[in-house]
């Protein structure tokens, strides 16, 4: 379920939606959306995003607005942390910096903003990826939660995140009671742009 509005305060009216199936937003350039998600979770429940609100800003097709990275970290930073804690520089570099990862989960402060996550709440890694040192190895991995429910989890490509492609993909067994499992995938790299995404139904 989908709740959003263009005024950034309640009531955020609810929609149903479907993965990966574009939704329709009606605005004027320049209204910002704000918006987040209720949805089931496999593991049972519910989950939903509601501590967490993403918003983004209505431009032409064809004529994105640039994204001011300065601004936008300025922003999120004063949303997370108090006056007193950015106007110390000497906390820039544990705290409130970008590079910073003061809830030590292995997400900087600057991945926490673009993600939409809580820089002083650990998060469970989700899905830590790589690719060969040796860009001409096709053998690419990715590192995600252990125990994931066979048959679940599916990774799939895409060259313009609209239409998207499965790719093989085998997984090494957890060792030593790791909660973490590594799964490799043949990837060629072209000339062109490429996705990835990580589904579990």
């Amino acid at each position: 379920m989908l709740y959003h509005n263009l005024t950034g305060t309640a009531p955020f009216p609810g929609t149903p939606v479907t993965p990966n199936v574009p939704f329709r937003v009606n605005g004027r350039t320049g209204q910002t959306v704000t918006f987040y998600y209720t949805y089931s979770h496999p593991a049972g429940g519910e989950r939903t995003t509601f501590g967490q609100p993403q918003s983004f800003t209505l431009a032409p097709c064809g004529a994105p607005t640039p994204l001011n990275q300065s601004r936008f970290m300025a922003d999120w930073r004063r949303v997370h942390f108090p006056e007193q804690i950015l106007s110390d520089p000497a906390l820039e570099s544990e705290i409130w910096g970008d590079h910073a990862d003061p809830d030590g989960d292995g997400y900087t402060n600057i991945m926490e903003a673009y993600l939409g996550m809580n820089p002083l709440l650990a998060d469970v890694p989700r899905a830590e990826f790589w690719q060969p040192e040796n860009q001409a190895d096709p053998l690419w991995s990715v590192s995600l939660p252990a125990h994931l429910p066979e048959g679940l989890l599916r990774i799939e490509s895409s060259g313009n995140m609209l239409h998207w492609h499965p790719i093989e993909s085998t997984a090494d067994e957890p060792s030593g009671g790791s909660a973490r499992q590594t799964h490799h995938f043949q990837f060629v790299q072209g000339s062109a742009a490429s996705y990835f995404r990580f589904v579990i139904d």
